[in-house]
């Protein structure tokens, strides 16, 4: 994360009322190296509503409850970890839709028809709905609460409104545990990834395929069912994080691919994969 130290908002726009709670004065002390971050050369700007802080970046606005919601931003608007080049258009699978950043960050691309985005932590649905609301509800988007595996089946997941982007099949390590202001249990709904995704491909033949994954572990299952399925052969480009550097081990499964990997740490990263076959 970036450094926490004591920021300024002299550029933050109070829309309606003067007063902040001390969990919006909490928000900006923890967040305000990321918040100067993103606001610099007019790259976003906030605006704190009803006590509720508001980003808006690339036309593309969106509430903002966590620091870990402005990393995440961070990461796809300013760093990018999603673009690609392409003169091709797709269907986009968004697996892990989390607050819905990177299906409206796809949603502004010429390339992208349409997505289908799947989200299985109830609470963090509830967020991305009003963020697309927030967007006039994009017709593009298609949000689905419910995750994606190996298999039809109800998941329990320790859930941290903090840290919603690390909520899966992964466990919040010790520091989120222990920086967590509340931790609970949530169930949540997982389906078969390769009858979901061969359902979506029915749905619009002849059309190339893309699907992005950000899942917290359930990378391992999802590719191992779509490979076995065969469905992974009617898939024209990944991009996705893995966990875990036990994943680069297991390249075998994407043979069809060619693959172009990153580290951001020790356990994750990004892979960028072309189906050369299609």
């Amino acid at each position: 994360m970036f450094s926490k130290k004591r920021q300024s908002f002299t550029h933050l726009k109070y829309v309606v009322g003067d007063q902040t709670s001390s969990k919006m004065q909490d928000l900006l002390k923890d967040s305000g190296a990321l918040i100067h971050s993103l606001s610099e050369k007019n790259l976003s700007k906030f605006e704190i509503i009803n006590d509720e802080l508001v980003i808006e970046i690339n036309g593309i606005k969106a509430y903002i409850e966590s620091e870990e919601d402005l990393f995440i931003i961070n990461e796809i608007f300013k760093e990018h970890c999603y673009g690609f080049f392409s003169n091709q258009k797709f269907i986009l699978i968004d697996i892990g839709l989390n607050i819905g950043m990177s299906s409206l960050y796809f949603n502004k691309l010429d390339q992208i028809l349409k997505i289908y985005s799947f989200e299985p932590v109830p609470n963090t649905f509830d967020k991305c709905i009003r963020n697309l609301e927030l967007n006039n509800n994009p017709i593009k988007i298609k949000p689905f609460n419910f995750g994606l595996g190996n298999s039809n089946r109800i998941d329990s997941f320790s859930f941290s409104e903090m840290f919603k982007g690390s909520v899966g099949q992964i466990e919040l390590s010790e520091y989120k545990k222990n920086t967590s202001k509340e931790l609970i249990e949530v169930s949540v709904k997982i389906k078969e990834a390769s009858k979901i995704i061969n359902q979506i491909i029915k749905e619009n033949p002849g059309e190339n395929v893309l699907i992005k994954m950000d899942c917290e572990g359930a990378e391992y299952e999802i590719l191992e069912n779509l490979k076995e399925s065969g469905v992974l052969n009617s898939i024209s480009m990944l991009i996705l994080e893995w966990h875990g550097v036990e994943f680069l081990n297991k390249l075998d499964y994407l043979e069809n691919f060619n693959c172009f990997w990153n580290k951001n740490s020790e356990t994750t990263g990004m892979l960028y994969g072309y189906n050369k076959l299609n």
